[in-house]
């Protein structure tokens, strides 16, 4: 059995957790640069008594990264959760979820420093895991199918594998959430605006806006700001495609209940 820790040694950790919280709170108050003077404080600490590999020194190590990402320092975020990843599958296992959270920020942060394929590589990775162990219609997996949609569409300009993992994603939303959910709304939205600005099928385009539109206007009403932005977005599409059937009547509505 390990060795009761001293008196001195308690009182230590303690503190550090201490700084661990003041870091979380500055955090949570967007206050990255703060938070990341909190974080590293503990961090050294935990490192002295526990080691790099405890899990306090990999939490805080996780922290770090994100508080760099967030100040835009996508490089030196990068280099932290590859390293924080790596202790992760090693220690906790690939399909643990810190790791897959950790393996869906990684991703995130090559996107962010213009490494597309490898960003798609650990993004498909951790779209099998997650299907794997929680399913297609789980908050976490669709976290990710979306993201992938976000990578085709503006790192890849793969407007049909956008849709296709767009439209996957909502297909899990509807699901999970609910289809008139505004997060699920959101997505039918965008998947709108992809298909009207990226493909010929202005029909299913239309069919799309109408129903974000729909939705919102009965879940939030007409006054809320996603309702006026997706009305606007419609007027937008009625506009650039007349002949769209029904196209003049529908334009005449929406100026009139969002003039």
């Amino acid at each position: 059995p390990n060795a009761p820790s001293s008196p001195k040694k308690e009182d230590t950790i303690k503190v550090l957790k201490g700084w661990a919280t003041l870091g979380e709170e500055a955090n949570a108050k967007m206050d990255y640069s703060t938070a990341l003077h909190y974080f590293y404080m503990a961090m050294e600490g935990f490192e002295k008594i526990h080691g790099a590999d405890s899990t306090f020194y990999i939490e805080l190590e996780f922290l770090i990264a994100t508080a760099k990402d967030e100040l835009g320092r996508c490089a030196e975020a990068l280099t932290l959760y590859q390293d924080v990843l790596s202790k992760q599958e090693r220690i906790f296992g690939p399909d643990d979820e810190r790791t897959l959270t950790t393996l869906n920020n990684t991703a995130w942060v090559l996107y962010e420093n213009k490494r597309y394929e490898d960003s798609k590589a650990h993004y498909e990775k951790c779209l099998e895991r997650k299907i794997r162990i929680f399913g297609e219609n789980h908050n976490s997996t669709v976290t990710t199918m979306n993201s992938l949609g976000n990578l085709y569409l503006d790192g890849f300009k793969n407007y049909p594998l956008a849709i296709t993992y767009k439209t996957r994603a909502l297909k899990s939303l509807s699901t999970v959430l609910g289809p008139q959910h505004p997060d699920t709304l959101s997505t039918i939205m965008n998947v709108a605006i992809i298909t009207s600005c990226f493909t010929e099928d202005v029909m299913k385009a239309r069919d799309l806006f109408k129903q974000a539109l729909k939705g919102y206007e009965e879940q939030l009403g007409k006054g809320h700001n996603m309702t006026k932005t997706c009305a606007g977005n419609y007027k937008v599409f009625l506009e650039e495609h007349p002949k769209v059937k029904g196209a003049r009547a529908e334009l005449k509505k929406i100026k009139k209940d969002y003039p």
